[in-house]
C-alpha cells in the first residue's frame, strides 16, 4: 500500500511538472522548445526545467502556480489510485486529468484554448472515451456537447452585439468562447451520451454559484466592472472530473 501511494504520488509530481512546462510553452510557441525563463528569457536546459527552483542567470524562482499545480496534481493522482474508474484504468486516468489540467491552467491564465491542444484532445479523448464506452456513445457524446455549446456560442454573440446596440458602444467581451465550444466536444467524447448532458448542465450551475461569489468579492474589494470576462472552460472541466469520480464516467 505504501509502495503505491509513493509511486501515484511521484507520478503526480511528474504530470504537475509537465502541466507546468506545458503551460509556460504553449501558449508562447504553440509547440515543445526549451522553456525560457519569463523574466530575464534565459533558455533552461532540461535538468534546470525538472530539478531547478531558480533561474541560473537572474535568480527568479518559479510562480507560485507551478507549486499549486505540482501539489494538486499529487493529490489528483492519490485520488485516481484510490477510486477506481469505471471502463479506464489509472494509467489512462491520470494522462487524461494530465491533459485537462493542462487546458484549465492555459485558460485561466491566458483566457485561451489553444487549437493544438484541443486537435490533440479530440483525439486523445476519442480514444479514451471508446475505451470507456464504445465508439458510438462516445460520437454521439462528442456531437452532443459540442453541438450544445455551438448554440450557446452564437446566443452569447447574439446578445452580445444586441446589447452593443441597446447601449450605442461596442462590448468586446462575449459569455463563451470558440474554445469552449472545442472543451465542450472533447469533453463529450470523454464522458459520452447520455453523460455529457449531466456535465454540460453542472457545469452552468458551478459556473453561476461560482461567478455570483466571484463578482460579490469584486464588488466588495470594489475592483469589479460591468462584463467582466471569466473563463468557462474550467467549469466544463471541473464538472467532467466531479461526475468522473462520483458516478465511474
Amino acid at each position: 500500500m505504501i509502495i503505491y501511494t509513493i509511486i501515484a504520488v511521484t507520478l503526480g509530481a511528474i504530470a504537475g511538472i509537465l502541466i507546468s512546462y506545458l503551460a509556460d510553452v504553449l501558449p508562447y510557441t504553440r509547440r515543445l522548445t526549451a522553456q525560457v525563463c519569463l523574466e530575464c528569457g534565459h533558455r533552461f536546459t532540461l535538468r534546470e526545467s525538472l530539478i531547478s527552483f531558480r533561474c541560473p542567470e537572474c535568480k527568479s524562482r518559479p510562480s507560485t502556480r507551478y507549486f499549486f499545480v505540482v501539489i494538486g496534481m499529487m493529490i489528483v493522482s492519490l485520488l485516481a489510485a484510490a477510486f477506481p474508474v469505471k471502463g479506464l484504468s489509472y494509467w489512462v486516468v491520470l494522462p487524461v486529468l494530465t491533459f485537462l489540467g493542462l487546458i484549465m491552467v492555459i485558460d485561466l491564465e491566458h483566457r485561451v484554448v489553444l487549437n493544438e491542444t484541443s486537435i490533440f484532445g479530440a483525439i486523445f479523448l476519442l480514444i479514451a472515451g471508446t475505451l470507456s464506452h464504445g465508439i458510438w456513445n462516445t460520437l454521439l457524446g462528442g456531437a452532443a456537447g459540442y453541438g450544445a455549446m455551438l448554440i450557446l456560442y452564437y446566443g452569447g454573440v447574439l446578445f452580445t452585439k444586441l446589447l452593443s446596440r441597446i447601449r450605442h458602444q461596442e462590448i468586446d467581451e462575449v459569455a463563451l468562447g470558440y474554445g469552449d465550444v472545442n472543451v465542450a466536444g472533447f469533453l463529450g467524447l470523454l464522458m459520452g451520451w447520455p453523460a455529457i448532458a449531466s456535465t454540460l448542465v453542472l457545469a452552468i450551475l458551478l459556473g453561476g454559484v461560482i461567478s455570483f461569489l466571484f463578482i460579490i468579492g469584486l464588488l466588495l474589494l470594489k475592483k469589479y466592472h460591468v462584463f467582466t470576462a471569466i473563463p468557462y472552460t474550467p467549469f466544463l472541466i471541473l464538472a467532467a472530473v466531479l461526475l468522473i469520480f462520483t458516478s465511474g464516467g
